[in-house]
């Protein structure tokens, strides 16, 4: 399903066979949920489903600051309800993806620690950024935004991935980064 500026899908029978991944091997496999702007069009999250001989090359820009993750995640900004990814990242800050965690109402969304950290161990990755927006446009975090980073950062500390930055999107392309707020991140 294509919207103008998103693309949200699980992966398909075509996608799989592009990968190299077969059939039998994708039946043993959970489907997930990637979100991806047309900026990282061809930009595959890593995991067993999606991984194989075909598995695309180019390697993204790293994220360097807030704003590269914003505009690689722009499209967040005019959802009419709250929705809520992960970006697990490489070596050198490389995303390896965008994964949907929770899309909710227009006031919250709820966020299950399991599914961040679920993203980041299949992907392989060492530290992750999570992002939402808030359709009412203020990007500030809420008291709920801070207590959900901290539950999420001590869940990943667990498994030796870093919960690198929480950022809140809101209208305009205006945003909050928790880690430029706060100076860091909760551990």
């Amino acid at each position: 399903m294509t919207n103008k500026g998103a693309c949200l899908y699980k992966p398909t029978a075509e996608r799989l066979a592009l990968a190299g991944v077969s059939a039998k091997r994708a039946s043993r496999s959970p489907a997930c949920s990637v979100f991806a702007p047309p900026e990282v069009e061809g930009l595959w999250l890593r995991t067993a489903l999606v991984r194989g001989p075909n598995y695309p090359k180019q390697e993204p820009e790293p994220i360097c600051q807030a704003e590269d993750v914003v505009r690689l995640v722009g499209a967040l900004r005019d959802r009419a309800v709250e929705e809520f990814v992960a970006i697990p990242l490489g070596g050198g800050l490389r995303p390896k993806g965008i994964v949907q965690i929770a899309k909710g109402g227009v006031d919250k969304a709820m966020v299950d620690a399991g599914e961040v950290v679920r993203a980041a161990l299949l992907s392989g990755a060492s530290r992750v950024i999570v992002v939402h927006n808030h359709p009412s446009g203020n990007p500030a975090h809420s008291a709920d935004d801070r207590r959900v980073v901290s539950r999420l950062a001590m869940a990943l500390q667990l498994v030796g991935v870093s919960l690198e930055d929480s950022i809140v999107v809101g209208s305009g392309g205006v945003h909050e980064s928790y880690r430029e707020v706060n100076g860091e991140m909760p551990s």
